[in-house]
């Protein structure tokens, strides 16, 4: 473990994501010394909110030794693995969005809280992407076994024998950098907020799209990792992310509603029924014995070999359909309004 390289690469991405929103503010409008003095106060606020946010969600589902230890000491400690990555995402974009209010409301800026949480969609996926590329100094952390997905390890010489899409595991072989596959999601997802389609949404749905696809990606990613917050047998940031999933989902539905438009009964039936389906496979993927005495012989063995691979690719396909939803609830809130009669 390298932990002084993880901060510096943390910190690097802070830099760096603060002078990318400094210029999306620009291009949203806002003039070069305002952009200047808010996105510096927004990314702080930002970051001392994540920080706390992150810890809590540790230390209140997985750390009441650490907090009854240390107190409010336990705060303060700096292990990377004592923090709950989506928990700090989500309190990133809370501060920033509190901030922008503020601003908004005293007119320290020109753009509403919508616009400049678009504006900070790309420039909070670069900052994931240092991120995650800043697991890569932290042993295990980052990373996960093939056979978790019932596929063959990674062997010297194949394709995946490289950094950084698989690192040394220390006995001779190779560990999935799943960091990496959440870092390359990250820089698509960002790619595709330039688009020119995406450019010209309605104010706050770039930074709702990026959100949605962001977490949908990491509910099935989170599930590869050999480290992972575990509460109860649930996956602590799998969790955090359908939580903000449904957030969104309402946000939509409600700006749906507002255009007078009838909400698209799929999108929820896609997003709702494909986390459930999610849970419950990972449920039987774990207690899978549960149902021996209820299939026959031949049908238990069968899958009971073939679980992992099984029960992966109905969580991918979970996934998959999960991501359909945005789309109709997209294509339905920039479908023209029928006239009334």
């Amino acid at each position: 473990m390298n932990g002084t390289g993880y901060w510096i690469t943390l910190a690097a991405g802070l830099i760096l994501a603060g002078l990318l929103f400094v210029f999306r503010l620009r291009e949203a409008g806002e003039d070069r010394k305002r952009a200047a003095c808010f996105a510096p106060a927004a990314m702080a606020a930002g970051a001392v909110i994540a920080w706390l946010l992150a810890k809590a969600v540790f230390l209140l589902l997985n750390g009441w030794d650490l907090l009854s230890g240390e107190g409010i000491g336990a705060f303060f400690r700096l292990s990377p693995d004592e923090f709950s990555f989506v928990g700090g995402a989500v309190g990133m974009c809370l501060g920033i969005a509190a901030v922008a209010k503020t601003a908004e409301k005293r007119q320290w800026i020109r753009n509403r809280t919508a616009a400049v949480m678009d504006a900070f969609a790309v420039p909070g996926c670069l900052l994931i992407i240092f991120l995650r590329m800043a697991e890569l100094f932290l042993e295990q952390q980052g990373l996960g076994e093939m056979a978790t997905v019932g596929l063959p390890e990674i062997e010297e010489g194949s394709l995946l024998a490289f950094a950084p899409l698989s690192m040394p595991d220390g006995w001779g072989g190779r560990l999935l950098s799943v960091c990496t596959l959440e870092a390359l999601a990250a820089l698509m997802i960002g790619i595709t907020c330039l688009l020119p389609r995406n450019r010209s949404l309605p104010e706050g749905l770039c930074f709702q799209q990026a959100a949605f696809r962001l977490c949908c990606i990491q509910i099935f990613l989170q599930l590869l990792r050999i480290v992972s917050s575990v509460f109860y047998f649930v996956h602590v940031d799998q969790a955090l992310c359908g939580v903000v999933l449904l957030g969104i989902l309402i946000a939509v539905c409600r700006k749906i509603r507002k255009q007078g438009k009838k909400i698209p009964v799929s999108a929820p039936v896609l997003l709702i029924g494909g986390m459930v389906i999610n849970g419950v496979t990972q449920f039987f993927m774990d207690k899978f014995w549960m149902l021996e005495d209820l299939l026959p012989v031949h049908v238990f063995e069968w899958i009971n070999d073939n679980l992992a691979s099984l029960g992966f690719a109905i969580m991918l396909l979970t996934v998959l359909g999960m991501l359909l939803s945005w789309q109709i609830l997209r294509k339905r809130l920039l479908a023209p309004c029928k006239p009334r009669i």
